[in-house]
């Protein structure tokens, strides 16, 4: 048999069948392009330029990344507003394209050393005292889901547009016959008579036909639709709720102000304005001119012609300033006062103290009631969780909704309610759930299937499974069996 197998590997059957074999591995490890061999892939053209789809993928996902933090949490994506912002980013792209292209075409080019300083000069990059920090840059780049050629190319593209924008709307100038109508048609003036025609005086129309009385109805079914309405029963079980069964002692208050008597402290905060400079001499020569009284805008101009650098802060704590020389010199000084140079590693800085918030410090009196009602939560949280998993053991055991509800502490709420919340007389039904929370449940009353048991959620493993803001406060909600009205036409 071995024998019988080495001469048909010999054959030239044998080698052509093998061949095939390996091509065929071959072309299955390369299926994309083999596939996409001859075809066209750009979603756009714009000159000899492509546009291809991945491209246009990725711009599309940081616009609405870019939207998504703008919003934060009352930003929730349908089909129609991702089309929308997939249309506008390839629309954006397709401009931009068209934008350099002309500049190429014109000559125009954007050095590397203007690319640098273009970046450089970009205040989200810089840091409090005015230099670039690649940190900034690295975080630019993380959340905007770019690299570093990318994120170049973009600027380099951003300042061939700028010059060719630029040069356009410099030397832009409409002629008469443009000018003329649009002032004739801005400046001019019409008498007019106005006749009311009532339609109680029109005549009675024709009585609509069966065929034009369908068609109206098949161009407006809103018209005559009504939204899905739920009977339901919610029940939620809280912190906030069972916060009141929770007996609270006086050394269970201090023992909470002690561990966090800090957490409503505020230090005292500045805002201040400083000058930077390499020598220290300019630096006294600056201080001066401001002890004396001069306006910040003076100093400002001073700073910029001896080479240095004027910057406002933020009103911030002594932590906001990181360079502990800087910090002491800052909350040491008197009110509407400036200090004579301190030296840091990046030069020599004067400090002008503009405003000056005192430090709030709270006594266990002024914070008794707040500590009661945080330790009261906290224990609460414990209870409704081991609360919780009693109800749904009686629930288990045939007690219905009502009956659990007075017995374990729960509020109860009975609603009619179509999927926006609204009753049938359109009024928004008050739900027993925070407003953050509102979302998260109507969505889950209208998934369960109509006749199901009751079932405990916990309302923020709910939100962060439907991506909306998480809860502080753990609660259950408890949606019993739903009788469904149905839209009807």
């Amino acid at each position: 048999m071995i024998t019988f197998m080495r001469r048909l590997a010999s054959t030239w059957v044998a080698k052509a069948l093998f061949v095939l074999l390996v091509l065929s591995f071959a072309v299955w490890g390369i299926e994309d392009v083999v596939r996409n061999f001859g075809r066209d892939t750009a979603v756009a053209r714009v000159g000899d330029q492509r546009i291809e789809a991945e491209e246009a993928q990725n711009a599309a996902r940081r616009e609405m990344s870019r939207i998504a933090r703008q919003m934060g949490n009352r930003f929730e994506p349908n089909e129609a507003i991702r089309r929308a912002v997939a249309v506008g980013a390839l629309e954006n792209l397709i401009g931009e394209r068209a934008m350099v292209a002309e500049a190429q075409r014109m000559g125009v080019v954007a050095p590397e050393e203007m690319v640098r300083e273009t970046v450089f000069a970009i205040p989200g990059l810089r840091t409090p005292d005015g230099r670039f920090s690649r940190d900034f840059l690295a975080q630019v780049l993380r959340s905007n889901e770019l690299t570093e050629a990318q994120f170049l190319t973009l600027i380099r593209g951003d300042l061939l547009r700028q010059q060719l924008l630029g040069a356009v709307r410099a030397g832009a100038a409409a002629s008469d016959a443009l000018t003329a109508p649009l002032l004739v048609w801005q400046t001019e003036r019409r008498v007019a008579d106005v006749v009311l025609l009532p339609f109680s005086a029109a005549p009675e129309p024709e009585a609509p036909t069966e065929a034009q009385l369908q068609r109206f109805l098949e161009n407006n079914p809103q018209r005559f639709s009504t939204p899905e309405f739920r009977q339901i029963s919610i029940a939620v079980l809280s912190a906030e709720t069972l916060a009141n069964e929770i007996a609270v002692s006086e050394d269970d208050i201090k023992q909470a102000f002690e561990a966090r008597h800090g957490q409503y402290d505020r230090p005292e905060r500045r805002q201040i304005r400083q000058v930077v400079l390499a020598d220290e001499a300019r630096a006294r020569e600056i201080a001066q001119l401001w002890q004396s009284g001069a306006e910040w805008e003076t100093v400002e101009a001073a700073a910029t012609a001896a080479g240095g650098q004027a910057m406002a802060l933020p009103m911030g704590d002594k932590t906001s300033l990181p360079i502990p020389a800087l910090a002491d010199a800052a909350f040491a000084a008197l009110p509407q006062s400036v200090t004579d140079p301190v030296q840091s590693p990046f030069g020599w800085h004067v400090i002008g103290i503009e405003a000056v918030e005192a430090a709030q410090i709270f006594t266990i009196d002024q914070l008794r009631d707040q500590l009661r009602r945080d330790v009261a939560k906290d224990r609460a949280l414990d209870l409704a969780y081991e609360r919780g998993n009693k109800v749904e053991d009686a629930l288990a055991g045939g007690m219905t909704l009502a009956e659990a509800a007075p017995r374990f502490g729960l509020v109860l709420v009975n609603a009619t309610l179509d999927p926006g919340g609204r009753s049938p007389a359109n009024e928004a039904v008050a739900l027993p759930v925070a407003a953050d929370q509102r979302n998260a449940v109507l969505r889950a009353i209208f998934t369960q299937d109509q006749g199901a048991a009751p079932r405990c959620r916990n309302l923020a493993m709910l939100l962060q499974r439907l991506k909306s803001a998480a809860s502080r406060h753990r609660s259950c909600a408890l949606l019993p069996r739903l009788n469904r009205t149905s839209g009807a036409r």
